[in-house]
């Protein structure tokens, strides 16, 4: 039996560059160990999906928005009175990000996000980041 630190399992999704959704989880390794290994369960939209039924590839996802508004097609949005409770939320906020000049970290694009931001999450959630993960595309 395996005794130790074992990673957390992962849900994944991301937009852009390359959508994808996949969940990191852990699995027995191969043959006599009881080691975990973290893999991945993915559906890779550029793989997967990459021609619809016409031959076509896949819009891109803020394509397909602009053409559920054109199309009338609600699902995708939120409802009138979420919105207005999120501009409750998140007026008080922008006020306070515009009176105090506040700036926000400046990162990598395709990173895992600005310096520290590990930390931080680690001190907020107690989430510990699996830094010998790798995902294969």
């Amino acid at each position: 039996m395996f005794y130790g630190d074992v990673p957390r399992n992962e849900l994944v999704m991301r937009m852009q560059p390359n959508e994808a959704i996949y969940m990191k989880t852990n699995f027995k390794s191969p043959g006599f160990s009881s080691s975990p290994l973290q893999g991945e369960l993915e559906v890779n939209y550029d793989t997967r999906f990459f021609h619809n039924e016409s031959g076509t590839s896949n819009p891109e996802a803020y394509t397909r928005l602009i053409l559920n508004v054109i199309q009338g097609r609600q699902a995708a949005f939120v409802r009138d009175d979420e919105l207005m409770r999120s501009w409750e939320i998140f007026t008080p906020i922008l006020h306070k990000i515009e009176t105090e000049n506040i700036r926000p970290f400046p990162y990598k694009e395709g990173s895992r996000g600005p310096e520290g931001a590990d930390p931080w999450i680690l001190e907020k959630s107690g989430y510990i980041r699996n830094k010998a993960y790798k995902f294969y595309k």
